[in-house]
């Protein structure tokens, strides 16, 4: 940087590079093990919520056996409608796909074969450092897309937990009158 804050155009030193590389070149891998992470939590979301919308059709014969039906209807179809909703933010979840890599032996051999190795390693970390911007923005988008699903999910278990207390309040009540 210059005294005016204007960055200095000057091509970094050989030290500098391999520095740069030295701290970096790990970095979009880490991301891409990430986007695996974020993945692995997603479809746990789903699971969650589809084991909690299962064990209530498993109970459904209960729920149904159950005095009139009232208000506890709304909240089951409220809970279907926020698991559908998790659903589609999971499958977007897992659709964020455009991921760069980075450049690798197949793209660097045909084109710098014939370069100073400082010259490989200062490309390398040009295109690791775009190769990482890039992939920010898509591990935003995924996260974004998570936390809907995990927020969609908890919804849904609260909507299945007010189901079941209804329903139980109904019965509880039907019993006393009984």
């Amino acid at each position: 940087m210059t005294e005016n804050g204007i960055a200095d155009r000057r091509e970094p030193s050989p030290e500098t590079i391999d520095f740069i590389w030295a701290e970096t070149r790990e970095a979009v891998d880490a991301q891409l093990q990430l986007v695996e992470r974020l993945d692995a939590k997603a479809f746990q979301s789903i699971g969650v919520g589809s084991a909690l919308i299962g064990l209530t059709a498993l109970g459904s014969g209960a729920l149904l056996t159950a005095p009139p039906p009232g208000r506890w209807y709304w909240a089951l179809a409220f809970a279907v409608f926020f698991y559908l909703l998790s659903a589609l933010f999971t499958f977007l979840t897992v659709n964020v796909r455009r991921y760069r890599h980075g450049s690798r032996a197949d793209e660097l051999w045909p084109t710098m074969w014939q370069e100073e190795p400082i010259a490989i390693k200062h490309a390398l970390v040009a295109d690791w450092a775009e190769s990482y911007l890039h992939n920010k923005g898509e591990l935003g988008k995924k996260a974004g897309f998570l936390r809907a699903a995990l927020a969609t999910m908890a919804l849904e278990a609260m909507m299945i937990g007010v189901t079941l207390a209804w329903a139980a309040w109904r019965a509880a009540g039907q019993s006393a009158l009984s």
